[in-house]
């Protein structure tokens, strides 16, 4: 090895980015429920669709303040995300949903739902908000 891949070696971080103590693991919810169990013309569409339907459940008095973004997206699949921000809660300061969404035919469909949680102080043993 020549001097200039040893330097390059020596300075390479030697563990891995630390992990978020304040998030839960993702974990999956189980199909079919609502609100997830919608269709759309679009990912984007869809997405909105079940941001909506959430607010609903949830009596947010405005949708609007569930925030969403699109991770990922392809010809066939896409995947979402969805929050809920400053919740009422004493342990749980946001929850956080990933929508796995697959065309089927012109229609788009929510196909798997993953959940985790923002703690206000830690995450406790056993993965839940303390």
């Amino acid at each position: 090895m020549d001097s200039a891949a040893a330097a390059i070696v020596a300075s390479a971080p030697d563990s891995a980015p630390a992990r978020d103590t304040m998030l839960t693991e993702w974990t999956a919810l189980q199909m079919p429920s609502e609100p997830w169990v919608q269709e759309a013309a679009s990912p984007e569409a869809l997405l909105r669709q079940v941001r909506d339907v959430a607010a609903a459940q949830m009596e947010e008095p405005d949708a609007g303040v569930l925030p969403t973004r699109m991770l990922s997206q392809d010809a066939d699949s896409a995947v979402g995300h969805l929050m809920h921000r400053d919740l009422a809660d004493d342990s749980i300061q946001d929850v956080e949903f990933r929508l796995h969404m697959r065309r089927d035919g012109s229609v788009w469909r929510v196909t798997a739902v993953d959940r985790r949680e923002r703690c206000r102080r830690r995450v406790a043993d056993g993965g839940r908000c303390a």
